[in-house]
Order: structure tokens, then sequence, then C-alpha cells
């Protein structure tokens, strides 16, 4: 009930001095909306209460929100401690993606290609094709478990940094690093076997009912894999 009622006088007062540096606040934040929300929502009821304190103590109503917000220091001041909340909970977030993503989609693919029936000796393409296609997806396959572990991994470090109050910068540096090259060599490596070999491609999608959805399933996590790490870039060092 209280945070509800300090989001409506954040909301409904916004020339309110604590409504105003709230939302000051709230502009230099990018991170998680949720995360984000609960911080400043904390702030405002801290402010609030410290107004209350200078109002018993003889303050108007505004010199007392003025007070508490001048006590609170600078947005500039403020902010960085509030980033780095949102850096780890958003960071957090891509680890997460991309340790329950990557393995999945290895793993789908491994069912999807093993329903598949076996291909007649006269469809099957050349033999350096065939030892291309091979190591193409060894490789795609070994990125995805890769970048699931190194996910997890990035997880546990995260969470050490926080209990030691480490900084998290490094962490996230490698987390983007590893998270996109291994997008990066399972997009190139998928398309690669596409472009060696479409004939194959096509009976299989012909053959297999699951390899068409799996594909746009791909696709798209694909997509929110490369948008996680884009924000997670954005609010540690944008």
């Amino acid at each position: 009930m209280r945070r509800a009622a300090t989001a409506r006088t954040v909301a409904l007062a916004p020339d309110d001095p604590i409504a105003s540096y709230v939302s000051a606040l709230a502009d230099v934040l990018p991170g998680p909306r949720r995360t984000r929300a609960d911080l400043l929502t904390e702030l405002a009821d801290g402010l609030h209460d410290a107004a209350v304190a200078h109002t018993r103590a003889g303050l108007s109503s505004r010199e007392a929100r003025a007070r508490a917000v001048e006590e609170s220091g600078p947005v500039a001041e403020v902010a960085p401690g509030f980033r780095a909340e949102l850096v780890a909970a958003q960071s957090r977030r891509t680890a997460m993606l991309f340790a329950l993503s990557l393995p999945a989609m290895v793993l789908g693919w491994t069912v999807a290609w093993s329903a598949v029936p076996p291909t007649p000796p006269a469809a099957l393409p050349d033999g350096a094709t065939r030892v291309a296609v091979g190591v193409l997806s060894q490789v795609t396959d070994w990125s995805g478990v890769a970048g699931g572990v190194s996910a997890v991994l990035t997880i546990g470090l995260l969470m050490w940094a926080g209990r030691l109050r480490r900084s998290v910068g490094p962490v996230i540096a490698l987390q983007a690093g590893v998270g996109a090259l291994a997008v990066v060599v399972s997009l190139g490596c998928s398309t690669a076997m596409v472009l060696l070999n479409p004939q194959q491609v096509a009976r299989v999608v012909e053959a297999s009912a699951l390899v068409l959805p799996l594909g746009v399933a791909t696709f798209a996590l694909t997509g929110w894999q490369l948008a996680s790490l884009w924000r997670t870039y954005r609010v540690a060092f944008g």
C-alpha cells in the first residue's frame, strides 16, 4: 500500500521537490523497468519519511521536502549507486537467458535432426561438402554449449562480485564478449551449412515437421539474445 501511495504522489505532484528529484534520477537510469521502479519507489519512500521528520521539526511541507532532497545529494552523485544495482540485475537477466536458451537450442536441433530419415546415398553431397557440414555442425553445437556454460559462470561471478562489493564491469565485458561470440559463430555456421547444402536442407524441412518451427524459434531467440546483450551493454557502459 505504501509503495502504491508513493507512486501516485510522484505521478500526481510533478512540481513537488521529491517528485522532481525522483523523475530526474529516473531519466538517467536505464535498466530493467521493474528493478528500476522498485529502487525509485524505495528512494521516494525514504525521502517522504525524511520530509515528515523535518515537518515535525518545524519546517513547512515544501521546505521539508526540499530539505530531504538536498540531504539525499545531487542526482549526478546518487545515480552511480543505483546504476550498479541495475547493471547487476540486467546482467543476471542476460546471463540467465543465455544459460537456458543456448543449450536448449542445441538440444532442440539434435532432436530434430535425429527424427529425419537417413539420406539416400544418391542425395548425399560430395565428400568435401559432407566434411565441411559436419565440422560446421560440431562447431555450432559446441559454441552453444560453451555459451551456456559461460553464462552459468557469469551468474556465479555476479553473485560473488555482489557479495564482495566488487566491480562487475569485467564480468559484464566477459559475458558480452563470450555471448556475442557464441551467437555469431552459431548463426554464421548455420548459414554456411544452408549455403553449402541447400538441397539437403530442403529435404530435411520436408521430412520433419519440427525443423521449420524450430528454425523460427531459433531466429526469434537469436534476436532476443542480441537485444539482451545490447541492453546489458547500454546499462553498463552507455
